[in-house]
C-alpha cells in the first residue's frame, strides 16, 4: 500500500512539474513574441524617421523651384498667350513645359545636366535653338497683332499640338539645365537614395504642373478673356515684343 501511495505521489509530482514547465515555456514564448513585435515596431519607426529626415530637403526643393517657376520668362509668356485664346491650349502648353522641366530635372539628377552645362558647343546649341524658337513665336504673335481676325495660338493653331510648343519652349531654355544642376547639388545630399531622387523628380513635376496649370486657368477665365478681346492688339504686340526681347537676351547671354 505504501508503495502504491509513493507511486501515485511520484506521478502527481511529475504532472505538476510538467504543468509548470509548460507554463514557463508558454510565458517565455509570449515574451519572445512581445520582444519580436517591439523590435518590428522599432525598425518601422526607425525607417519612418529616416524617411522623414529628408522632409526639409523636399520642402526646400519645392520652395526654391516654385520661386524660380514664378519668375517671368519664356514659359510664363507661352502659357499666358495660349490660355488667352483657349483654356485647353493653355493647359496643354503647361503640360508640355512641365514635361520638359522633368526631362531637365532627370538629367540633372543623373549628372548629365551638369555635364551639358560644361560642354561649350552643347550649351551654345541649346541657347541658339531656344533663341530662334522664341523669336519665331514672338514674330507670330507680333504679326497677329496687326491682323483683324483673332490670332492663332502661339506656335500654331490648337490642331498643331500646343503640348509640343510648350515642350520645345521648355527644353530649349538654356538656364533650366544650370538651374537644376546647382539646385540638386545644393539641396540633396551626395549619393542620395534612389527613392529620394524619384520623390524629388515627382515634386518638380507636380509643382510645375500646378503652377503653370494655375496660370493657364487664371488667364483663360471669361473676365480675362473678355478684357483681352477688347484690347487684343496691344496685348499681342506686348507679348510678341516680350518674346523677341527674351530671344535676343538668350542669344547674347553667355
Amino acid at each position: 500500500m505504501a508503495a502504491e501511495i509513493s507511486f501515485i505521489s511520484l506521478i502527481l509530482t511529475s504532472a505538476v512539474g510538467f504543468v509548470k514547465v509548460r507554463e514557463t515555456t508558454l510565458e517565455i514564448g509570449e515574451r519572445l513574441s512581445w520582444l519580436s513585435g517591439m523590435q518590428a515596431c522599432g525598425t518601422t519607426r526607425l525607417k519612418l524617421e529616416y524617411r522623414m529626415s529628408y522632409l526639409p530637403q523636399f520642402l526646400t526643393l519645392a520652395s526654391v523651384f516654385l520661386l524660380g517657376a514664378m519668375s517671368p520668362g519664356p514659359d510664363f509668356v507661352a502659357v499666358t498667350s495660349h490660355a488667352l485664346i483657349s483654356r485647353r491650349a493653355g493647359f496643354h502648353v503647361a503640360l508640355g513645359i512641365a514635361a520638359a522641366i522633368m526631362v531637365w530635372a532627370a538629367l540633372a539628377i543623373c549628372g548629365l545636366g551638369l555635364v551639358l552645362t560644361q560642354i561649350a558647343w552643347a550649351r551654345l546649341a541649346v541657347r541658339i535653338a531656344g533663341a530662334v524658337y522664341l523669336g519665331y513665336l514672338g514674330s507670330k504673335i507680333l504679326l497677329s497683332a496687326w491682323q483683324a481676325r483673332p490670332p492663332l495660338v502661339v506656335g500654331g493653331a490648337e490642331t498643331t499640338a500646343p503640348w509640343r510648343s510648350g515642350f520645345v519652349v521648355g527644353i530649349t531654355n538654356p538656364k533650366t539645365a544650370a538651374f537644376f544642376a546647382s539646385l540638386f547639388i545644393s539641396v540633396l545630399p551626395m549619393q542620395a537614395p534612389i527613392w529620394v531622387q524619384a520623390v524629388s523628380l515627382a515634386i518638380i513635376g507636380l509643382v510645375a504642373m500646378a503652377w503653370f496649370g494655375l496660370v493657364a486657368l487664371m488667364f483663360s477665365t471669361r473676365r480675362v478673356r473678355s478684357v483681352y478681346g477688347s484690347v487684343r492688339r496691344p496685348i499681342d504686340a506686348l507679348l510678341g515684343v516680350a518674346l523677341i526681347a527674351l530671344s535676343a537676351r538668350i542669344a547674347v547671354t553667355h
